[in-house]
């Protein structure tokens, strides 16, 4: 399996998702809800990953 995305590429990420509707990272000040917003790009990370792992080439 490959690496994960390092932590500031998956905030870059996560911030171009909240500004596509009307948010930014930078408004998100507790650490549990940025916590929890990580976690769930790394969900995606993983399962976009699963999928085209699966694929054949």
């Amino acid at each position: 399996m490959k690496e994960q995305i390092p932590k500031d590429e998956l905030d870059r990420h996560l911030d171009a998702i909240l500004r596509a509707s009307g948010s930014a990272l930078k408004h998100y000040t507790m650490d549990s809800t940025k916590s929890q917003m990580r976690a769930a790009m790394r969900e995606f990370e993983h399962a976009v990953r699963a999928t085209t792992e699966s694929e054949p080439s």
